[in-house]
């Protein structure tokens, strides 16, 4: 069975070889490590409240649940907006 659950630091050699089957161009999956590993902190302060909603994201990945196997990602943002008016 395949189950989306929110995405873990121990998956980043997962995502990480799912990247580079994207040829890049992807928000939600960078082919940078470091990006990545922000955006999967990112993901955890979200979940337990400690970022404010104007920089909130959330990150979750669809798990094989019988081989343990990472096969895809999505990603939610809380507020799509500027920090500060524009105007």
């Amino acid at each position: 069975m395949r189950v989306i659950r929110p995405v873990e630091h121990a998956d980043i050699a997962a995502l990480m070889r799912l990247a580079g089957k994207t040829g890049g161009g992807l928000t939600s999956l960078p082919a940078n490590e470091a990006t990545l590993a922000a955006r999967i902190e990112r993901a955890r302060k979200t979940w337990s409240d400690d970022l404010p909603k104007s920089e909130q994201g959330y990150v979750f990945v669809l798990e094989d649940s019988e081989t343990g196997e990472v096969g895809g990602i999505c990603a939610i943002e809380v507020a799509v907006r500027p920090q500060r008016s524009l105007v």
